[in-house]
C-alpha cells in the first residue's frame, strides 16, 4: 500500500490528489470525529483509535488523516413535493460548488423508476444542467405531499440532532408516495463499486425518505453499499426530526457510517451539502487486517481515547474470501 501526494482539492491546486492503493486483505475504515457541537476534531493520531472486529480488538496497521478526493453519486428523489424539488433547484448551484476539481460526481433521478441524469464528471456544472433538462421535460414536477415550509420555514437544518435554532412545531404528516428508494440506493452502490480506489465513495441522497415499492430488501441494499465501500449522506425533506422516529434515511446513513441533515428551510440544503463533503473529505482512515477471509459480513466498531467526542463510522465490513 502506498500514499502518494496530498492536498485539499481546491480550485487552482496543481498537486496530485491523495491516492490509496489498498491491499485486498486490508479493511479500510473512514472515521469522522466530532465534538459536542458537531465540529470535526482534526488532531487525533493513530494511538487515539482502537478498532474491534466482532468484539475483539485488532491492531491498526494503517492510519491517515490526509485530505481525500471524493467519488459521489447524487440521488435526487423526483417523487418529493413540488416545494421540496423547487428548493433543490434553487440551491443546486451551491450543491455543485461543494465539490472540488479533484472530485467526481454523478447524478441519478428516482421515484418508481431510476434513470441516469449525468455520468461521473469533475465538471459539476453538468449536474445543474441535467436537473434543468429534466425540469424542462416535465420530469421534475413533484408528486409527493408538502413537508417543507409552514412552521418550519424559519428554522435551520438539524444535523446529528444538533439544532442551530428552535426547530418549531411539527407539521402534519401526509401519506407517503410509493417509490423505489431501496433500489435506487442499490443501483448507486453498483455504480460506485468500480470507481477508482483511494477515493471516498459516497451517496448523497436528497429525498423525503418515503418508499415501499422495491425489488431489493433493506438488507440487500445495505450489503451492496458495504461491498462497494460506499457511505450514505442523506438530506431529508421529511419530518422525521419532529416525529423523533428512526426513519429510513437515518437508518441507512447510520449503518454505512454516514450522516443525515433534516432541511427545514430553503437555505439549509447548501449548508448540509458543504458539511457532508467536508466531513467525507476530512475523515480519518484506519486500516486493519481481518482475522478471517470467509466471504461474510462482520461487525466492526471504532473507539477513541479522547473523551467528549462522537465517532461516525460504519458498523460492519465484508471479508472477501481468499482466491
Amino acid at each position: 500500500m502506498a500514499v502518494v501526494g496530498s492536498g485539499p482539492p481546491q480550485s487552482g491546486d496543481q498537486t496530485q490528489p491523495f491516492t490509496l492503493k489498498e491491499n485486498v486483505h486490508l479493511v479500510i475504515v473512514p472515521v469522522s470525529v466530532k465534538d459536542r457541537d458537531g465540529r470535526l476534531v482534526p488532531d487525533l493520531t493513530r494511538d487515539d483509535f482502537r478498532v474491534f472486529e466482532d468484539g475483539k480488538q485488532r491492531p491498526v496497521q494503517y492510519f491517515s488523516n490526509e485530505l481525500t478526493p471524493i467519488s459521489a453519486l447524487v440521488l435526487l428523489d423526483t417523487g418529493m413535493s413540488a416545494k421540496s424539488l423547487a428548493t433543490v433547484r434553487s440551491q443546486l448551484r451551491s450543491l455543485s460548488n461543494a465539490f472540488g476539481p479533484s472530485d467526481e460526481v454523478a447524478l441519478y433521478f428516482f421515484d418508481k423508476h431510476i434513470r441516469l441524469g449525468q455520468d461521473f464528471t469533475s465538471k459539476t456544472d453538468l449536474i445543474v444542467d441535467a436537473v434543468e433538462r429534466e425540469a424542462k421535460a416535465g420530469r421534475v414536477e413533484g408528486k409527493g405531499p408538502g413537508v417543507l415550509g409552514g412552521p418550519l420555514a424559519g428554522s435551520s437544518p438539524t444535523i446529528n440532532g444538533v439544532n442551530v435554532d428552535n426547530p418549531g412545531s411539527a407539521p402534519t404528516l401526509s401519506a407517503p408516495i410509493t417509490k423505489s428508494i431501496h433500489d435506487a440506493l442499490y443501483e448507486a452502490a453498483q455504480q460506485l463499486r468500480y470507481r477508482p480506489e483511494g477515493r471516498r465513495r459516497l451517496v448523497l441522497i436528497l429525498s423525503d425518505g418515503a418508499g415501499g415499492s422495491n425489488t431489493f430488501s433493506y438488507q440487500d441494499m445495505v450489503n451492496a453499499l458495504e461491498v462497494a465501500k460506499a457511505t450514505v449522506y442523506a438530506v431529508s425533506f421529511s419530518a422525521g426530526w419532529a416525529a423523533k422516529r428512526a426513519d429510513l434515511l437515518a437508518r441507512v446513513a447510520r449503518d454505512t457510517g454516514g450522516d443525515i441533515a433534516y432541511v427545514r428551510r430553503s437555505s439549509g440544503l447548501d449548508a448540509a451539502c458543504f458539511l457532508f463533503a467536508d466531513e467525507s473529505r476530512n475523515a480519518y482512515v484506519l486500516g486493519f487486517t481481518p482475522s478471517v477471509a470467509d466471504g461474510k459480513f462482520h461487525a466492526i466498531s471504532v473507539r477513541a481515547s479522547r473523551s467528549g467526542v462522537r465517532l461516525v463510522a460504519r458498523n460492519r465490513f465484508f471479508a472477501p474470501p481468499l482466491k
